[in-house]
């Protein structure tokens, strides 16, 4: 017992102390002393009293335990808080025993989180002061019922208003200019919303219940009480998310797009009256809702947009969808296993993210000239699909498109796609090759890494590679091919392997070809000098053999007719510029071989006849740079288009040496009364080949 005794005593001695050494502190700390007094056996504030404190640089708070009213007051804004980095607001441990919040005239900002999870805030008087309201700042204020966002304020943050889930009512004040459209995420109670007159970017016309961006026709958040506009063109993500108060909606005939989980969790949602004029829908815009729930397993249209295959899909399912489709969700097939092949018709203009995302069966699909946008993660985890066209409609190919297609060994990139997303093509390890056509511009970032790529294509409209674009540092060497005549700077692995757009072994092992007289130019270039072996390349020498000659106007025609062909580099192919390979090249190939080596000059004489200067005579000298001798057999005058007069050469006078020259002159020439027009072409012979050299003289 004695012992006892003196155990208890001495712990009331400890406390006392403990008690003593605590007051000094709290007299000169931010909580006043004699407001204060914590209840060491509580744990907790004793009724009556008061806490208060700095929650600005000029702002203060009082916390009233009786009335579980909390007053903020001062100038300026209320600090930002998170939770997430242990900063919590000063009030933090009593949230859930605020039940009012009155902040006074003067404060003029209210930080992020804070007053997050005051879960039984009823009551919240936000004066004309306050300008702006933060991330979470009134998130998980379950009980609050009104709020109205004085006409002051003029930017609503992120998930501001976000899980308030007991708000019935919500007016917006005409200065809100800058709106999370999650800001009022959860807020599943809402029967009223409007938007003040006057407000510039926002609205709530013909008493729609509903919050409208103005200049986009966008239903940025409805409730169980909308009705939608006939003039609203599209539907934002989230917009009547967890509605479970919502039975039934008509969509008008203005609307084109529905964003993702626009609907999710309405699940008192029976009907749903979609017109033909919707396009897109973003995913998951019906889960949750009783309507879903009702429609038979297969294949789900909503409206003419199909929405998803509900249930699991069979073994080598052939999916046709119908004609006069407009659109295809985001994830509609994710992970469908067991689809094999799917038709898409023309009438399909958009496929939605991850539309065909981990479909490993599926080994063909034709997309058709109506899709403009390959979308991001389209057909990512498409490991079966062996072989792809995309279609010249495209111009765009999205971030992780065909991400981890391993089984794709050949892909075609047409002319007209401007930009091609960050990990588009990544760990498509079955791809040897890849051609960038001349319109991309952008190539993102890891765009082709982890692909066993052994010649890469650059197009010449590039001007922008992002890090690690062709490799990482693993990578097996890939010989470039650059048609850029001008090279714009580029990391290398100077700034590091991990950073590089191309690995370190490609730069040490592999080739760098590029045009003819620009090897000085990429040898000065930031990145590009840090290729350890550059080589040029002739226009026309589509084969890389270093000369252009017949072989290659053999190459580029089977390859046009669509025969395999060795030793072919598809890149070098678009010869005329016109971002096509066709008959036209073989054309410019074969003025290419023509005057290749080759130059002229030409001397014109003029008349004066009828007051206009007209072309009298004129002399055209060519000149034979290349490394051999050449067999002239006819000079031709041609006068817009139509031949005028011409010479042939024979024996020796036919002959022109390297470094030599032959020159042709026709006369009386002013009956043609043209002083534009005029071109001579020379024909000749090169190791048995006949050749012509076009030269236009006057334009």
């Amino acid at each position: 017992m004695n012992s006892n005794f003196k155990t208890i005593a001495d712990m009331k001695k400890i406390y006392f102390l403990f008690i003593l050494a605590l007051l000094p502190m709290v007299a000169s700390s931010s909580v006043k002393a004699g407001v204060l007094w914590y209840n060491l056996n509580a744990g907790m504030l004793t009724a009556n009293e008061k806490i208060s404190g700095k929650c600005g640089k000029n702002v203060y708070y009082v916390y009233n335990k009786e009335t579980h009213a909390l007053t903020i007051s001062g100038e300026g804004q209320i600090y930002d808080f998170d939770p997430n980095d242990v900063e919590y607001a000063p009030w933090y441990r009593y949230a859930g025993d605020i039940h009012s919040l009155v902040i006074e005239s003067g404060v003029t900002g209210i930080g992020n989180y804070a007053f997050f999870e005051c879960s039984n805030l009823n009551s919240v008087t936000i004066p004309n002061s306050v300008s702006y309201i933060g991330r979470w700042a009134f998130c998980g204020c379950s009980s609050l019922t009104t709020m109205t966002i004085p006409n002051s304020v003029e930017k609503i943050d992120w998930m501001a208003f976000m899980g308030c889930s007991s708000m019935t009512s919500l007016t917006i004040g005409n200065s809100v200019t800058d709106l999370s459209e999650d800001a009022f995420d959860g807020c599943t109670s809402l029967t009223s919303i409007k938007v003040a007159d006057g407000n510039p970017k926002y609205d709530s016309r013909n008493n729609c219940i509903a919050l409208i961006e103005t200049s986009t026709n966008t239903l940025i958040k409805g409730c169980n009480n909308t009705v939608i506009p006939n003039s609203v063109s599209s539907i934002g993500g989230g917009a009547f998310s967890g509605c479970t108060g919502l039975t039934s909606v008509t969509i008008p005939n203005s609307l084109t797009s529905i964003g993702g989980y626009a609907f999710s969790g309405c699940s008192g949602l029976t009907s749903v009256i979609i017109p033909n004029s919707v396009k897109s829908i973003g995913g998951g815009a019906f889960d949750g809702t009783a309507w879903l729930a009702n429609q038979p397993d297969g294949l789900v249209y909503a409206g003419k947009v199909v929405y998803k295959y509900k249930g699991e899909m069979p073994a080598n399912t052939q999916i046709v969808i119908e004609d006069g489709t407009l659109g295809i969700t985001e994830d509609a097939f994710s992970n469908c296993s067991g689809l094999a092949s799917v038709i898409i018709p023309n009438s399909v203009e958009s496929i939605g993210s991850s539309a065909f995302k981990g479909c490993i069966g599926l080994s063909c699909v034709i997309i058709p000239n109506s899709v403009t946008f390959i979308s991001n993660y389209i057909f990512s985890g498409c490991s079966g699909m062996s072989s792809l066209i995309i279609p010249n409609s495209v111009t765009a190919i999205g971030d992780g498109a065909f991400w981890g297609c391993n089984g794709l060994s050949s892909v075609t990139i047409p002319n007209g796609v401007t930009a091609i997303g960050s990990y588009a093509f990544a760990y498509c390890s079955g791809l040897s090759s890849v051609v960038i056509p001349n319109s991309v511009t952008t190539i993102g970032f890891s765009a082709f890494v982890g692909c066993n790529l052994d010649f890469v294509t650059i197009g010449k409209g590039v001007t922008n590679i992002g890090k690690s674009a062709f490799g990482d540092r693993w990578a097996d060497p890939t010989n470039v091919i650059s048609t850029i005549k001008n090279p714009f700077a580029i990391l290398g692995v100077s700034y590091g392997d991990i950073d590089s757009e191309f690995s370190w072994s490609t730069f040490e092992n592999g080739i760098l070809y590029v045009p003819a007289g620009t090897k000085e130019k990429y040898m000065e270039t930031q990145g590009w000098n840090e290729f350890q072996n550059i080589k040029e390349f002739i226009d026309g020498d589509v084969n890389l053999d270093e000369k252009i000659n017949s072989n290659d106007v053999n190459a580029l025609v089977d390859h046009i007719m669509g025969n395999a062909v060795d030793n072919f580099y598809e890149g070098l192919s678009d010869l005329n510029g016109d971002n096509h390979t066709d008959a036209a090249d073989v054309v410019k190939l074969i003025d290419t071989i023509s005057s290749y080596g080759l130059g002229t000059e030409s001397q014109l004489d003029f008349d004066n006849v009828g007051g206009n200067l007209v072309v009298s005579s004129l002399s055209c000298t060519l000149t034979n740079d290349r490394e051999k001798a050449i067999q002239l057999t006819k000079c031709e005058l041609y006068c817009n288009g139509n031949l005028v007069s011409y010479k042939n050469f024979s024996g020796s006078s036919s002959n022109v040496a390297s470094g030599g020259s032959k020159s042709c002159s026709f006369d009386n020439l002013a009956r043609f009364a043209s002083s534009t027009g005029f071109t001579v072409s020379w024909h000749y012979t090169d190791n048995g080949e006949s050749y012509v050299y076009r030269c236009p003289l006057t334009d």
